[in-house]
């Protein structure tokens, strides 16, 4: 792990979250550390957005100025989590730099692009949901390809998702 607390990040769970967690977690944190200043971009879309580590983290980065946009399903529907989603969003006090997506079919996205000063640095994706099920209870991964290049074909994607908001 790059950086970061593990402790921070499982925020004082029992020892079974930290062997459940096998890592994700811990990377997901790290990754969002890697973005230091106002010369650093997070931007990401994903479909269930609710752990407080990974919420916190990126407030921590949003106060060290490093640039936040992050899109969320806000679709609503009887088995989707977009009441869950917003009420997390608020109580971390993220509203301002998350966006709902509220159109178009179920957005089942999960990933973060890295950049500093405009230029990607890496990408961050898999099946993780940012769930307590998501991260400790299903068998998801995280992915993390370091370079421009993957990061180009995602970002697609997410300018994609924010015009069907």
């Amino acid at each position: 792990m790059r950086g970061g607390s593990k402790q921070a990040a499982l925020q004082g769970r029992p020892g079974a979250y930290e062997w459940l967690s096998r890592g994700l977690l811990e990377s997901i944190v790290a990754f969002i550390e890697r973005a230091k200043d106002d010369a650093w971009s997070l931007e990401g879309a994903f479909y269930e957005f609710q752990w407080p580590a990974v919420q916190d983290a990126l407030k921590a980065a949003e106060r060290r100025g490093v640039h936040l946009s992050i899109i969320y399903d806000d679709i609503e529907s009887d088995t989707g989590s977009w009441e869950k989603n917003e009420k997390a969003i608020e109580d971390a006090g993220l509203a301002d730099v998350c966006k709902p997506r509220q159109r178009g079919r179920l957005m089942h996205n999960k990933f973060l692009v890295l950049s500093e000063g405009g230029k990607l640095q890496a990408l961050l994706f898999g099946s993780t949901n940012l769930t307590e099920n998501g991260i400790f209870g299903h068998a998801n991964c995280v992915h993390i390809i370091e370079g421009e290049k993957p990061g180009i074909l995602i970002a697609g994607k997410a300018k994609d998702s924010r015009s069907e908001r």
